[in-house]
């Protein structure tokens, strides 16, 4: 695969493949040197567009729940106007737990939306993201911080 940290520009120009699959491309690294590369993995679109995706994430796949996208929206939304933007970050990830299982609580009561005093107005499962959204990026950047 390309490193594309030694890319100046992104996107290489094609120059055909062989057999195995592999394309040859020409790109510039950041002295303007032309270099010559292989790679796989290149993706042709409907459009004829061609770019090397095939092992990045498909971030697109996060757009087939719309519709709870923007709950869970919302919900950070009421989060910042009630906290401020990014005040999650200096609770602890204990507090998050015990959050997503009071929500997780209320629905097994029958109690779908977030209607009590002080509440979101969603539904309780997308309260439920925003907590394990926090608790995953928590988890994750402490398994940063120890690699370092």
């Amino acid at each position: 695969m390309v490193d594309e940290s030694y890319v100046s520009e992104p996107g290489c120009v094609d120059e055909g493949t062989d057999d195995s699959k592999k394309h040859i491309g020409i790109c510039f690294n950041a002295k303007g040197e032309e270099i010559t590369i292989e790679y796989e993995g290149l993706q042709t679109g409907s459009d004829g567009g061609k770019k090397c995706d095939e092992s990045k994430t498909e971030m697109d796949l996060l757009f087939d729940a719309p519709e709870a996208l923007e709950m869970v929206a919302k919900v950070l939304e009421f989060g910042k106007k009630k906290y401020g933007r990014c005040n999650w970050k200096t609770v602890t990830m204990e507090r998050y737990r015990s959050a997503l299982q009071r929500h997780f609580l209320e629905i097994k009561k029958g109690n779908i939306w977030d209607n009590g005093k002080g509440g979101t107005g969603q539904l309780h499962w997308s309260n439920i993201v925003c907590c394990a959204l926090f608790c995953l990026q928590i988890t994750i950047d402490e398994l940063k911080e120890n690699e370092s």
